[in-house]
């Protein structure tokens, strides 16, 4: 909430449910009873806000979107993005060999870890629990897949197969 700069109305940022993936409505409220007006709507959530002067608002809106992007080291060629969507992707680590990268991403709920082939783009889920799955590593020689979880309800290190599979 925040006061109009004339003391008259009270803005607030109203969204449609209570998660924070949804967007928001900027709205001006009068005091004296009148309905309110939208000032402005926007795709993220509003968790902030502030008026300084008549027209000059600042808001904070947080994005829950984190995609991946691969970028060459040497200059010149452009970065291409690996994932794309509203999903948090995060932690990618490369394989030994380099085909395929393995992150942590919420995009099916909760965090699971997910592979993905850059040259063809086929992005596969590879853990799949109720605890959340996150920090992957793969051993050097590439066999061997450890990552963070809870899933005992203690804090662990686990271990699969590359694919995910047989995890202890």
């Amino acid at each position: 909430l925040a006061w109009n700069s004339d003391g008259g109305e009270i803005l607030l940022a109203v969204s449609p449910s209570v998660g924070l993936r949804t967007g928001a409505r900027l709205l001006a409220l009068p005091l004296d009873g009148q309905p309110a007006r939208t000032l402005l709507a926007t795709a993220e959530p509003v968790v902030g806000l502030d008026v300084l002067a008549p027209g000059r608002l600042v808001l904070h809106a947080t994005s829950w979107r984190q995609n991946l992007q691969e970028i060459p080291v040497a200059g010149g060629e452009p970065g291409r993005w690996l994932t794309r969507g509203y999903s948090t992707d995060r932690q990618p680590v490369y394989s030994p060999d380099g085909e395929r990268i393995v992150f942590s991403s919420d995009r099916m709920g909760g965090m699971d870890l997910w592979g993905i082939v850059p040259a063809s783009g086929a992005v596969r889920r590879l853990t799949h629990g109720a605890a959340d799955d996150w920090d992957p590593a793969l051993s050097r020689d590439g066999r061997i897949l450890v990552w963070s979880s809870r899933r005992s309800g203690h804090f662990e290190i686990w271990r699969s197969a590359p694919d995910g599979s047989a995890p202890v």
